[in-house]
């Protein structure tokens, strides 16, 4: 599958708080497409998760089947890196750009992680950290960045403004360059994570 849009990749990861009506016009935009949406996998016995594409990028969500109330969702989009990152040919990159679950869901427990390995991992082949990320979207890929440590991946702290890069090699490394990978002011917003 090939999404229409494709981001040019310019900058990372600034703290940012989620903006609650790019949240709700996300979930306006699944309920309105639904029709358009392929069924996934089941989640429990009342919910499913289902993948939506449009022109503008592609969502995974879940969605309670009887309420039709949307629990969990993710949009994200196909990016271009530079070839100076020297990646795997024929692979592509995806970056979530927005993910959002309600907080008393059972239906959202571990889908955040399973959409990240299993769906959009295994179609892209790299995944690119977002430019803007709450801090829940922090703490989210620092886990990923471990698990990709475990699983013998490889890790790159990369500056967009001119593609250099650190490979990183342990958790512990991330840990001590945290500093220089995220914080409030707009500079963060050229450092990005590469896994891949």
């Amino acid at each position: 599958m090939k999404l229409k849009a494709v981001e040019r990749l310019t900058a990372v990861p600034q703290l940012i708080s989620l903006n609650d009506v790019e949240v709700k016009d996300a979930i306006l935009d699944c309920k309105k497409n639904f029709d358009a949406a392929k069924d996934v996998e089941s989640i429990g016995s009342g919910a499913k998760l289902f993948q939506l594409d449009t022109p503008s990028g592609g969502y995974f969500f879940v969605m309670e089947t009887s309420s039709r109330e949307i629990h969990y969702l993710v949009r994200y989009k196909q990016v271009e890196l530079s070839s100076k990152l020297n990646l795997p040919s024929g692979s592509s990159a995806c970056r979530q750009v927005l993910v959002w679950r309600t907080t008393n869901s059972g239906y959202a427990t571990g889908v955040a992680a399973k959409v990240f390995w299993k769906y959009l991992f295994h179609q892209y082949k790299v995944l690119v950290s977002d430019s803007q990320q709450s801090e829940k979207g922090k703490a989210f890929w620092q886990y990923q960045v471990q698990k990709a440590f475990e699983t013998e991946h490889t890790v790159r702290l990369v500056n967009t403004n001119d593609w250099s890069f650190i490979e990183l090699s342990s958790e512990a490394e991330l840990n001590e360059l945290a500093p220089k990978v995220w914080g409030l002011p707009d500079w963060f917003r050229r450092m990005v994570i590469v896994i891949y």
